[in-house]
């Protein structure tokens, strides 16, 4: 059973946090991958690029890159964001090539998608708050206390 959290515990910290949380996880995705909608013939020839030069695993470790970001980009399913662009052009005039075939990147865009996820988090964090209020006040606060992260 979850002991009382502090009293005065409430909700509006919880969804701060959660807000806070998935606009830096957006942030950092921004900046280091772009979604993909079209095919994965970018990702077949950025393949046999890395595999001309090395294995995924040595590729990944030399210029720190998570291995799962590579075998994304590998299988079409994202393509480098600008910060990995302008790093894999620098490795060689074959990258190079590979990286010039990628579109534009549309920050605007992306920006306003994120604009309209953050939309959504903040009207799912109203909703949580109304559902956690309509609560008796022992589950209330175990609800809180959950929440909120603690954990005995």
């Amino acid at each position: 059973m979850l002991s009382m959290p502090p009293s005065g515990h409430t909700i509006r910290p919880v969804a701060s946090r959660v807000k806070s949380g998935v606009s830096y996880i957006f942030t950092l995705f921004a900046a280091n991958s772009r979604p993909v909608t079209s095919s994965d013939e970018w990702g077949r020839k950025f393949k046999a690029a890395r595999e001309a030069h090395s294995s995924q695993e040595r590729f990944a470790a030399k210029f720190r890159i998570p291995r799962r970001t590579l075998s994304r980009w590998e299988n079409g399913r994202m393509q480098p964001g600008p910060k990995y662009r302008k790093m894999l052009a620098g490795i060689s005039p074959e990258f190079k090539a590979v990286v010039a075939e990628l579109p534009e990147v549309d920050d605007q865009g992306l920006r306003d998608h994120l604009g309209e996820l953050e939309g959504e988090v903040a009207t799912l964090a109203a909703v949580l708050t109304r559902l956690v209020e309509a609560q008796p006040p022992v589950l209330r606060e175990q609800l809180l206390h959950v929440l909120a992260g603690d954990s005995d």
